[in-house]
């Protein structure tokens, strides 16, 4: 037996109570539709903001944009391309620690190295379609400073030097880079001259 005043679980289970559940089963399925539109949402906006971020970094790196231009570039080589993506030049530092800057035709040929060694010493090498070195200027660590000109084989004609002791020279040899005349002053202002064959030629080929 029970009590008048108590009712069961099957009492309290009545129709109000299924309306409840009903509702509140209705009211959790609004809410999930709710989130996923925001989700939606935040899922959409980010794909637009990542998008145009790529799309300013991109125009960036083409075409430069005020205010983003990085003050200090860092590498250990750069490498210059025309329009058909041909390396036509190189600026770099090698496994010695020496640095060139060298400006090629569309052949492949060297046609200008600007080098800077690691002891110092400075050059400037113009060569000619064929490759071979036609024109160096160079300055050495001691002081020395030489200009060499030579023919299309690649061998020395001509050579003009000055020393550190303030001595200068100038001289020209043959095709087989034979040294044929010399002329300059030495380092006490007396001039020197000298002609005909000589053994010591003063540099057999540019290299």
């Amino acid at each position: 037996m029970t009590d008048a005043g108590t009712q069961t679980p099957a009492e309290d289970e009545g129709p109000a109570h299924d309306i409840y559940l009903v509702r509140r089963i209705e009211a959790s399925e609004k809410l999930i539709a709710q989130l996923r539109r925001r989700v939606t949402f935040v899922l959409v906006f980010v794909a637009i903001l990542l998008g145009v971020t790529s799309t300013v970094i991109y125009l960036a790196g083409r075409h430069g944009m005020p205010g983003m231009v990085p003050q200090v570039v860092e590498s250990r080589e750069f490498l210059l391309r025309d329009q058909t993506g041909q390396v036509r030049g190189a600026w770099g530092v090698d496994a010695h620690g020496d640095i060139q800057l060298v400006l090629q035709g569309g052949d492949n040929k060297a046609s200008v190295r600007l080098s800077l060694l690691e002891d110092g010493a400075a050059g400037l090498t113009l060569s000619d379609p064929e490759g071979k070195p036609r024109l160096v200027a160079g300055l050495l660590p001691h002081e020395n400073v030489s200009l060499v000109l030579a023919d299309s084989l690649g061998v020395t004609r001509a050579v003009f030097g000055l020393n550190a002791d303030g001595s200068t020279s100038l001289v020209f040899a043959d095709r087989h880079g034979v040294t044929r005349t010399a002329i300059g002053a030495s380092s006490s202002g007396e001039p020197i001259f000298a002609t005909g064959e000589s053994e010591a030629a003063v540099v057999d080929t540019v290299q």
